[in-house]
């Protein structure tokens, strides 16, 4: 004897829709990327390995990773420069200790930023 099996179609709801991933933010890179920054590495298997190339000057480069793809190297760049943001302050006490401070003794700026536009000549 065959039994009756009733499918029931249940329409999409926000619990029952696939979740998308949100895609991270690269908020804090100030510059598009350049091929330097990036090294590519292949494994036994053939597969592609990428690395940083992270690089401050007065020191050698280092190549951190390795990153499955280019954008986690950009995802890893944006979060290790916002962690490196957090000692601009540090920099800028040591700048003091060095820097001439003759015509702008009372004024309190950064550093320089070597921005393209500002650089441009008209």
């Amino acid at each position: 004897m065959a039994t009756k099996v009733a499918l029931k179609t249940v329409p999409r709801t926000p619990t029952t829709e696939p979740s998308k991933k949100k895609r991270e933010r690269i908020d804090m890179l100030e510059r598009r990327p350049s091929k330097d920054w990036f090294v590519a590495l292949r494994t036994a298997r053939g597969r592609t390995k990428w690395f940083c190339r992270f690089s401050l000057t007065g020191l050698y480069p280092r190549l951190y990773g390795p990153f499955a793809s280019k954008r986690k190297v950009l995802l890893f760049l944006d979060a290790a420069i916002g962690e490196i943001g957090d000692f601009w302050t540090q920099l800028d006490e040591a700048r003091h200790k060095y820097a001439i401070e003759e015509e702008f003794e009372n004024v309190n700026w950064g550093p320089i930023i070597e921005h393209p536009l500002a650089t441009q000549r008209r």
